[in-house]
């Protein structure tokens, strides 16, 4: 075979490979993509794995406000907020707040999980949806912050009514270990999380939670109690 047939097929040989490479690479892509995006397979303490919620990706409800349904406990918390402990940070993005003639997001009697680190991912946030889900309460979710991708599936879930959760992006490391005093719960490590791993003692709670765009209040019993006249009185 002349040198010219030569270099004929190491072209052929060389586009063959490059192709073939290209396909495998974004066909590795799109399989990481759709694990991120599918529900975890990893058990969660004290859960059991059946009945996994149906997920929601944001772009199945593009345009679809969430739930403005009022209740007498919103407005309940609403009328108890000025006198709640304050979080200098507010819900993530304004397609949370379900009183919205307001300008506020309120979930009544919700679980509050405190995040060392961002939400980041689909796959850690579905261990999120999965486990409120299987509790049966609305999920308020505190971390230094979240993914654009996270906070459009958190929306998602919330306006088809499937698990109702509101995220709090909290920079301020004081003020998130202030959120785990108040609503008596744990700081999750993003290694727990990762793993799927949320003991009971991780959970925290409240009477509600109130938050417009830039501020949170934590409605819990007892705060927004009066101040008895003797009381101040005493030295």
């Amino acid at each position: 075979m002349s040198p010219g047939w030569w270099g004929v097929v190491a072209v052929v040989v060389i586009g063959t490979v490059v192709v073939w490479y290209g396909w495998w690479r974004d066909r590795g892509r799109a399989r990481a993509a759709s694990e991120l995006a599918s529900k975890p397979t990893r058990t969660i303490p004290g859960l059991p794995e059946r009945d996994a919620p149906a997920y929601v990706q944001e772009s199945e409800i593009l345009g679809t406000p969430i739930d403005q349904s009022a209740t007498s406990a919103d407005a309940d918390l609403i009328a108890r907020k000025d006198a709640a402990a304050t979080l200098p940070a507010g819900a993530a993005d304004g397609g949370f707040l379900n009183r919205a003639d307001d300008g506020l997001a309120v979930l009544a009697s919700p679980d509050v999980l405190v995040l060392d680190a961002d939400l980041e991912v689909d796959r850690d946030a579905n261990t999120l949806l999965f486990a409120a889900k299987r509790r049966g309460r609305p999920l308020v979710i505190v971390a230094p912050d979240f993914s654009p991708a996270v906070v459009g599936t958190l929306r998602a879930n919330a306006v088809k009514g499937l698990v109702r959760t509101l995220p709090i992006p909290l920079m301020d490391a004081a003020a998130r270990r202030k959120a785990v005093a108040l609503t008596g719960g744990r700081l999750v490590e993003a290694g727990d999380l990762a793993s799927g791993w949320l003991p009971e003692e991780s959970w925290g709670t409240c009477d509600g939670w109130v938050a417009d765009l830039d501020d949170s209040w934590v409605v819990v019993a007892g705060r927004d109690k009066p101040i008895r006249p003797e009381a101040e009185s005493r030295p």
